[in-house]
């Protein structure tokens, strides 16, 4: 099954780090530099995993999560953050993220988050 990462984040370094962590996979990638460009990305139609940062200019990543779930209740959505705190982690959990990852993460700690997604 082939599913799509839509990967938000302001900053370029980690859309290539996630290309590189998923090149020869099955599993295709989207990108948006802005929460609000990931929003209009978005297709409640498509098998979706959202991997979104906290922290971004405009809307901010536990606000992302709550308009995904308000259109997609079951798609999965995953908050990094360099800067997380017990509260801003809560409000993500709190607004339906399947899971908050600290930055720096590496490729197995990513890899194993999708696979578990996937095997749901």
């Amino acid at each position: 099954m082939v599913k799509k990462l839509l990967v938000v984040d302001d900053e370029k370094i980690i859309h290539d780090t996630i290309d590189l962590f998923f090149r020869g996979t099955n599993i295709e990638i989207e990108h948006a530099y802005t929460a609000q460009e990931g929003l209009d990305n978005f297709d409640a139609k498509t098998s979706w995993i959202v991997l979104t940062d906290m922290r971004m200019p405009g809307m901010n990543g536990t606000e992302l999560v709550k308009c995904i779930k308000d259109i997609s209740p079951k798609t999965p959505v995953i908050v990094m953050t360099a800067y997380g705190s017990p509260e801003s982690e809560q409000a993500s959990k709190e607004a339906g993220a399947f899971f908050c990852l600290h930055k720096p993460f590496t490729d197995q700690e990513v890899e194993k988050l999708v696979e578990t997604i996937l095997q749901l």
